[in-house]
């Protein structure tokens, strides 16, 4: 799969007049990087961390408990400049602008304090405590429905979540401009100025542990061949070349 993924379903696209416009982002690394680590323990017994930008390209098994616990703040975050000016038009246009993350709901205040220092006001904040592509997908597939939107827009670092979200968007709103987009992961000259050294910090912070579990109908998980670091083997190799990255001292990484 390409770095972006665009996916448009407009055969009757009616004009901005008659239906609402929608933008809706990802927080992390999508709009801004900050500090914080996903805790992530298998069933084996082992626990490992990564950075969000390392959790995106993460394919979780059965069992795995999940620690978005860190990240009910928002530290030291640092904008990613054409993104972030995507939500400040979307701002000045009038638009319904939300920001979409997996983060759990302690991070609702944190984010919008980020978002009010940088006098952006009137930002929906929806964290939905989970990283499935799916409950992205089925969120905003609601939202555009309730709105009556006529024009969404879709930003997010993952690609599986730009999938997801761009698959229902193909068989559910083929009335509107659907356009879902995986924007590539930001290199050095793509922020904007420095990262900042304050922490938002969270009015209600919760203890946000997640178990992922086994989807309805789906035949049990087969043990994965190799012990309990079997799991490494089975990941792609973008999770694997951020993991090093992050972890370069880790046995997994030469």
């Amino acid at each position: 799969m390409s770095d972006t993924l665009v996916l448009r379903v407009a055969a009757r696209f009616q004009k901005r007049a008659k239906g609402k416009r929608m933008r809706v982002f990802d927080f992390d690394d999508t709009l801004v990087s900050s500090k914080g680590e996903v805790g992530v323990s298998k069933a084996g017994g082992e626990t490992i961390k990564m950075d969000s930008a390392t959790f995106a390209h993460y394919t979780p098994d059965v069992g795995d408990q999940l620690d978005f616990t860190a990240f009910n703040n928002v530290v030291k975050p640092r904008k990613i400049k054409k993104n972030f000016d995507r939500l400040r038009a979307a701002v000045k246009e009038g638009d319904r602008a939300v920001i979409l993350t997996a983060r759990s709901k302690g991070a609702q205040s944190s984010v919008t304090k980020f978002l009010e220092s940088e006098g952006i006001k009137g930002v929906e904040v929806v964290a939905l405590g989970s990283s499935n592509p799916n409950d992205k997908a089925e969120w905003l597939s609601s939202a555009a429905k309730s709105e009556d939107a006529a024009d969404v827009e879709f930003y997010d670092d993952s690609a599986a979540n730009a999938k997801a979200v761009a698959e229902v968007g193909q068989k559910r709103h083929t009335n509107i401009k659907f356009v879902s987009t995986a924007v590539p992961h930001p290199k050095e000259e793509d922020y904007e100025g420095p990262q900042a050294t304050k922490t938002f910090e969270s009015d209600n912070p919760v203890h946000a542990v997640v178990e992922v579990q086994q989807k309805p109908g789906q035949a049990p998980e087969a043990p994965k061949p190799g012990g309990p670091s079997a799991w490494w083997t089975h990941q792609t190799p973008a999770f694997q070349e951020n993991y090093c990255r992050e972890h370069s001292h880790s046995k997994y990484c030469p």
